[in-house]
């Protein structure tokens, strides 16, 4: 490892409990003594390696050890010197627990947020839904002097107006995906609680 990041650009994903510069990110669990950081502390200075920088909740971890809760920083993101010429605005994101005890995380080279273009996804269930059969119908026929683009775009509108207007279980799942990252993300936990 010493020798590939100091020849080439790289970044690492570094999954170990070694991986840790120091114990402070951690959360519950046994204290590790300091000296266990020095050859890694050594490491990374060796070979010109620093953390890239992060967004949203970086506790990527969470484990129950005995009859205590663990949260800890154990999966991060670095680079070299010449890396980080090349990619000045890279960021890692942590994203949200789901279906495991660690967050995933995504690097990307370039942070500057492009505006997306959004798709428009039919969704095949809405066949047999007679409101949108009549609302498709009204909008084709009124719409008689537009061209077929026009009316095509006027029926995608107003389907995904009908959606959003109707079908909100989307909306619910992402509420309960969130209620669930911050209960996994809570110092204590609580299975008492209610998701929902």
């Amino acid at each position: 490892m010493d020798h590939l990041s100091t020849t080439h650009s790289c970044m690492e994903h570094l999954k170990s409990q070694n991986a840790k510069k120091s114990g402070i990110k951690k959360s519950g669990g046994k204290e590790r003594p300091e000296s266990s950081f020095v050859a890694f502390r050594a490491f990374l200075s060796s070979c010109d390696l620093f953390y890239i920088k992060h967004t949203c909740n970086f506790i990527s971890r969470r484990v129950q050890k005995h009859s205590h809760l663990v949260h800890c920083h154990l999966d991060r993101t670095i680079g070299n010197n010449a890396w980080s010429d090349l990619f000045p605005r890279a960021r890692s994101h942590y994203l949200i627990f789901e279906a495991s005890d660690h967050r995933h995380i995504i690097s990307t080279l370039d942070s500057k947020k492009k505006k997306s273009v959004r798709l428009f996804r039919y969704n095949r269930t809405l066949c047999d839904n007679l409101e949108i059969t009549q609302l498709v119908k009204e909008i084709w026929n009124t719409s008689s002097a537009c061209s077929v683009a026009d009316k095509i775009t006027r029926c995608r509108q107003a389907i995904s107006t009908f959606s959003n207007e109707f079908y909100v279980n989307i909306r619910k799942l992402v509420q309960l995906k969130d209620s669930l990252d911050a209960a996994l993300s809570a110092s204590l936990p609580d299975d008492d609680s209610s998701l929902g």
